[in-house]
């Protein structure tokens, strides 16, 4: 009865939303439309930003370099257009009245001082500059990627700020992330914004998953469970793969890499676009020995062994796009594959030398999205279809293990952003899923089935120009989850930001909210065998988290970006695996390892993040240092009041981009603290410093162009530990060619 009248209200609230935007449009038929071109060439400029101000009116420039805005309230406006590396521009105040359609053109001239403004989609559903959104995001393009040459996406993201990688040792080490002091399960990875956590144990093993076909990926701290349901405790990343060829035609490349430990890889990739419809694959073949050499316990120079790993990664896509170029819709299907053999070597303390795992991931979505009725309506529809196998063998211990573990995941999403006003706009929908988990040690089949609803409202203020402040930004979001295994949940979520200056941007913001962790199969169901059993009594773990900080983006020294938030995230009920003495069913008493809701934590801290462009185009500096104090609430007096595992107190990144023509330098610099490896904070590991060097020669010649990448991982062969017992390579390198042709 509770979920049929949250339906039924939910319904209700679409349907007036929908009716309240279609009354306020049908007033006017007033519109602003026109053509962008750069004015040195006289060409059109594409995905150019062209909006109101201090409005949620707007749009980008098409191929064509046309824009138009529709159905805009009477008033007084100023527009603006706005891209990176040119000049923006505002034009105003003008009026607008009773059915007026004015055409506007602008020529824009590049600029040396500019900041770099990528647009977030995680952060509120729907298209925002980053820098401007009120949750603490980084965003980390496909150029930067490329730039990097990871080898997975837990190497693409280990240098941003409260990001903390937690590294098993080599290239196919288990690597998961922790975010402002959260678990790793307490972390929401999503694949174009569909969840790739499994219900089985929660967290994602980064190391699976290649950047191939990756457009940008968005990393989000803080809790957000208001917006994406449950696990968005210390954050969210969403990685988003890329929509199409911008290029008519056929074009891609090939490339080969070669480095130490036997490391090799090789790459194809097609894509192809004609018109609307637009297509691409790509296949990438990855092998290394992983036989590096570490200290043992005595320190003596030991090599690892059992270290080796073979994967293959497919990833493809296709696109089709149709409708008047504003008011375009387009219909997308993605399928990303990886397959991967390695060795499980476990720890220094006890290796293994014949563990074997094998694992498969298969990610179909399908999404449909565009503009509904009219200009203020944008929709979008996905499904998908989630699918790992997961295999360990390991015959060196006492109990012989021969595990197989097949998760399955099927949902589908609908979402829609209405502009209510010039200053009003809401995303709602409705979501579903269904988890599916078969076992060779479960007696029988685990499934769950959720369900959500969510409604998220922006609404911005224009204030007086004479006044000091310009606007004031409010974000206020609710989502309601169900579940047929671990109960229903409500998550709110409400921020504030204030705006002052145009050209000296300084902007000050607070989060607050509430965030959940649901258990997983193996916290509920783990079958009893001679170690552990599950706890089918589980509560969710649950929390409250605020920050408070401020932005400032300053055109001075070429452009200076500063940006520093206070953070705090109070969490209860959390699941730890504990020995205790467990009731079995034939009524005697055994001492197994079981879950149970028994601690507390606090983590706080501050981020800052700081970049500099010393010279324009050709060298920027950037840093961010994190201080985090997250403490385990326990009553337990050995274990209360102390650190967290794995959770550095300090953390600092840097890098230097340096841009000659065709040759590019990057450099990178990691510092983390000690870490303690245990509960109560008796035996640690000591701090470390990492650097990584690329240098990046690239020509292009009409249809073809060619790219050679060195790289130089952990310079000065720092010998260090993430996880206690498990070394991670020292220094070693990468040598990569490309070609690539249209």
């Amino acid at each position: 009865m509770l979920i049929k009248s949250y339906l039924r209200h939910f319904i209700v609230i679409l349907i007036l939303v929908v009716l309240f935007d279609g009354r306020l449009t049908a007033q006017s038929y007033n519109s602003i439309k026109g053509r962008v071109v750069d004015k040195r060439t006289d060409k059109p400029l594409v995905n150019v930003n062209v909006f109101l101000k201090d409005t949620f009116f707007g749009t980008t420039t098409d191929n064509d370099g046309m824009y138009e805005i529709e159905k805009i309230q009477l008033g007084e406006y100023e527009i603006v257009v706005d891209i990176i590396g040119y000049k923006k521009i505002i034009k105003g105040p003008f009026r607008i009245t009773f059915r007026e359609e004015l055409e506007m053109n602008f020529s824009l001239t590049e600029r040396d001082i500019y900041f770099n403004e990528p647009v977030t989609i995680t952060a509120t559903r729907g298209k925002s500059i980053a820098t401007e959104v009120l949750a603490s995001v980084d965003v980390i393009t496909s150029e930067m990627i490329e730039l990097q040459n990871p080898d997975n996406v837990a190497d693409a993201i280990d240098a941003v700020q409260g990001v903390n990688i937690r590294d098993y040792g080599g290239l196919g080490g288990l690597k998961t992330i922790s975010i402002r002091g959260s678990t790793s399960s307490q972390v929401l990875v999503m694949l174009d914004g569909q969840r790739i956590n499994n219900a089985q144990i929660g967290q994602v093993d980064l190391s699976t998953i290649s950047v191939e076909g990756i457009e940008k990926i968005e990393v989000v701290r803080g809790g957000n469970s208001a917006i994406y349901g449950a696990d968005a405790v210390g954050g969210v990343v969403n990685i988003i793969t890329k929509k199409h060829s911008r290029v008519e035609g056929f074009n891609g490349n090939i490339s080969a890499m070669q480095g130490s430990f036997d490391f090799h890889s090789y790459k194809a990739d097609v894509a192809y676009r004609s018109r609307g419809n637009s297509g691409s694959v790509t296949v990438k073949r990855i092998t290394s020995k992983g036989d590096f050499k570490y200290s043992n316990r005595f320190g003596n120079e030991m090599k690892r062994e059992n270290s080796d790993l073979m994967s293959y990664n497919i990833f493809s896509k296709l696109r089709h796009e149709f409708g008047d170029p504003h008011s375009q819709k387009s219909m997308e299907l993605s399928y990303k594959f990886i397959n991967s053999k390695k060795g499980t070597p476990g720890g220094i303390d006890a290796p293994y030398f014949k563990a074997r795992t094998e694992e498969s991931n298969q990610q179909l979505n399908y999404t449909y999205s565009g503009k509904l009725l009219n200009m203020m309506n944008d929709f979008k529809l996905q499904g998908y279809l989630h699918s790992n196998n997961f295999r360990y063998d390991n015959e060196e211990i006492s109990v012989l293990i021969h595990s197989l573990f097949k998760n399955r995941a099927y949902g589908g999403e609908g979402q829609m952003r209405t502009v209510i006003n010039e200053n009003s706009v809401v995303t709602y929908g409705i979501g579903g899923r269904y988890d599916w988990l078969s076992a060779n040690n479960f007696p029988d089949i685990k499934t769950r089935t959720t369900y959500n609803l969510f409604l998220l409202n922006e609404l911005i203020f224009p204030l007086d120009e004479m006044t000091l402040l310009n606007s004031v930004y409010f974000v206020s979001a609710i989502r309601y989850d169900g579940s047929n295994d671990f109960g229903n949940r409500i998550s709110p979520k409400a921020g504030a930001a204030l705006k002052f200056g145009e050209d000296w941007q300084t902007s000050l913001k607070i989060n607050i909210g509430r965030s959940y962790r649901a258990p997983g199969f193996n916290d509920l169901y783990w079958p009893e065998d001679a170690f552990a059993v599950g706890n089918i009594d589980l509560l969710a773990e649950s929390g409250s988290n605020w920050d408070a900080g401020f932005r400032l983006q300053y055109p001075i020294l070429n452009g200076l970006y500063l940006e520093s938030t206070y953070f705090a995230n109070n969490m209860k009920d959390l699941i730890l695996w504990q020995q205790t003495t467990v009731v079995t069913e034939d009524g005697s008493s055994k001492l197994l390892w079981t879950p149970l809701n028994v601690t507390k934590t606090k983590s706080e801290g501050v981020e800052t993040n700081f970049s500099i462009n010393l010279i324009p185009r050709i060298l920027t500096l950037s840093a961010n240092y994190t201080y985090l104090n997250a403490r385990n609430l326990s009553e337990v007096e050995l274990l209360k009041n102390k650190l967290l595992v794995y959770s550095p107190k300090h953390t600092i990144n840097g890098s230097m981009m340096l841009k000659l023509r065709s040759v590019t330098v990057f450099y990178k610099y990691n510092y983390t603290d000690k870490v303690f490896a245990t509960r109560s904070n008796t035996i640690s590991l000591r701090r470390y410093i990492v650097s990584d060097a690329t240098i990046a020669y690239k020509i292009a010649k009409q249809n073809r162009g060619m790219k050679i990448t060195f790289q130089m991982r952990n310079i000065f062969d720092e010998e260090y530990q993430v996880i206690r017992h498990h070394p991670t390579p020292g220094r070693e390198y990468r040598i990569t060619f490309g070609l690539d042709f249209k």
